[in-house]
C-alpha cells in the first residue's frame, strides 16, 4: 500500500469511528420548573390551576381554570362509541395525564402519557400522529419556543416531532415550523437523563433577539440564559402569523405495539412541557402576571363542591369506655380484598344494576370475563366482618 493510499484509509478510519455529534436544542435552560421562561402564549399571566381529578367528566368540567386559549384538540382522543375512555379529550386522562398537562407548567409534576395499548391504538405514525394543538385569541408569529422531556421512562421520548401553524386546525391544513427527524438517541435532542430537561429552540441569534422578540420576553429570556450565547439559529421565522400552533409525534423511542410485555412498564409516548412565544400584529392587552405558581409548583383546582363543615361530634362517655386501653385490644381489623371482583361498564353517575363480568385485582380491565366496555367501571364485592355483612361498590 502506497503512503497515499495508507493516509487515506486511515483518514476514512478516524471519519468512521468519530461519534456522531448530537442533535440537540440551541440552549439548554436546566431542568424542571425552575428552568421554564414563564408568560408564554398558552399561560401570560402564570395563573393557569389544572383540575386535580381529570379522570372523567367533558371538557368544561376539566378545563383549567384561568385558561386563556380558545380550543384545544388532541390525538389519540378515544371518543368513538363503544371506545374505552383513557383520553377523550385533551383535559382528561383516566391515569392523570391528559394532552393539555404539556401546557400546565409543571414538568416536575406533570406530563402527556399514552399507553399504546390502552387507548393509544399501537402508537404514533405518518397517518395518525399523536398531537396536542392550542387556538389562540390572536394570530402569532412563533419566535422561539421550549420543550422538556417527561420526568420519567426515557424510552416514552419522542423520536420523531415536529411543533406546526395553522390558521383552521384542520388535518392537512398544518406547516412545519421546526421538524426534528432523529434515527436514534444521539440524533435526538432528548437525552436519557437528566429528565424533565427544559431546552429553547430560537428563530434568532444573541445579536439578533433583541430586534425579534418582545420586550417582555427579552427579559425572560435575559434572566434564563444567564449569559449564555445564541449563536444560530434553529428554525426560520415563519413567514405569516398563524392562530393555532402544535406538537405532533410520528414516532417515538419504543416501538409501536399493542402487546404488553411487562405489565408494570407498557409501551408508550410521553412529553413533559411545551411553551410557545411570538409576536403579533392585533391590539393585545398586556398580560399582569399573578403569580400563583409557589416553589412547591402549581396549585391544583378540584372539580368537586367544597366540602361541608361538619360540627363536632359528642361521644357518650360510655363508649369511650367500651373502647380497649392503648396498646390492648383491636381498635381495629384489616381485611384483603384482593382477588376476584365483579365488574360492570356504565356511565359516571350511577351504579349498574347488574354485574355480569368478573375481573382479578389487582389487575387490568382487559382481563375482566367477558370483556366488558363502558365510559366508566363499576367494581363491587361482597365482604363480612364479624358483626355485620356489607356490600361495598365503588
Amino acid at each position: 500500500m502506497n503512503r497515499m493510499a495508507w493516509l487515506l484509509c486511515a483518514a476514512l478510519s478516524i471519519f468512521l469511528l468519530a461519534p456522531v455529534a448530537p442533535a440537540s436544542a440551541n440552549v439548554t435552560l436546566g431542568v424542571g420548573n425552575k428552568a421554564l421562561l414563564g408568560c408564554d402564549l398558552t399561560d401570560p399571566t402564570d395563573s393557569l390551576i389544572p383540575v386535580a381529578d381529570c379522570g372523567g367528566g367533558d371538557e368544561a368540567r376539566n378545563m383549567p381554570q384561568n385558561a386563556t386559549w380558545v380550543k384545544m384538540t388532541c390525538w389519540p382522543a378515544n371518543n368513538k362509541p363503544g371506545e374505552t375512555g383513557h383520553q377523550v379529550h385533551p383535559y382528561q386522562s383516566w391515569v392523570g395525564t391528559p394532552a393539555a398537562a404539556v401546557f400546565y407548567n409543571d414538568p416536575d409534576n406533570k406530563k402527556w402519557y399514552v399507553a399504546y395499548h390502552d387507548g393509544g391504538y399501537g402508537g404514533p405514525t405518518e397517518a395518525a400522529p399523536y398531537y396536542i394543538a392550542v387556538q389562540l385569541k390572536h394570530p402569532y408569529t412563533l419566535t422561539h419556543f421550549t420543550i422538556a422531556s417527561s420526568g420519567d421512562k426515557p424510552e416514552r421520548d419522542p423520536k420523531v416531532w415536529a411543533i406546526q401553524g395553522s390558521n383552521t386546525g384542520k388535518d392537512g391544513d398544518w406547516t412545519d415550523i421546526y421538524r426534528c427527524n432523529a434515527t436514534s438517541r444521539e440524533t435526538s435532542p432528548f437525552r436519557v437523563y437528566p429528565r424533565s430537561e427544559v431546552m429553547l429552540y430560537t428563530a434568532f441569534t444573541s445579536a439578533t433577539m433583541y430586534t425579534t422578540v418582545t420586550a417582555e420576553d427579552v427579559k425572560g429570556l435575559a434572566a434564563k440564559l444567564k449569559g449564555k450565547v445564541i449563536k444560530k439559529a434553529d428554525f426560520a421565522r415563519p413567514a405569516k402569523p398563524y392562530t393555532w400552533f402544535r406538537f405532533m409525534s410520528t414516532a417515538a423511542f419504543n416501538a409501536n405495539t399493542m402487546d404488553i410485555s411487562d405489565a408494570t412498564n407498557p409501551a408508550g409516548f410521553s412529553l413533559g412541557q411545551l411553551e410557545f412565544y411570538g409576536t403579533t400584529t392585533d391590539k393585545v392587552e398586556p398580560a399582569v402576571k399573578k403569580g400563583v405558581k409557589g416553589a412547591e409548583g402549581p396549585k391544583v383546582a378540584s372539580s368537586r363542591p367544597a366540602p361541608k363543615i361538619v360540627p363536632a361530634t359528642t361521644v357518650d362517655a360510655k363508649d369511650l369506655a367500651a373502647l380497649p386501653a392503648a396498646g390492648k385490644g383491636e381498635l381495629r381489623k384489616v381485611i384483603n380484598l384482593d382477588g376476584e371482583w365483579e365488574i360492570a361498564g356504565g356511565g359516571m353517575d350511577s351504579a349498574p344494576a347488574q354485574f355480569a363480568s368478573k375481573v382479578p385485582v389487582p389487575g387490568l380491565i382487559d382481563l375482566a370475563a367477558p370483556a366488558v366496555s363502558g365510559g366508566a367501571y363499576w367494581y363491587h364485592k361482597k365482604f363480612t366482618t364479624e358483626r355485620c355483612s356489607a356490600r361495598r361498590s365503588r
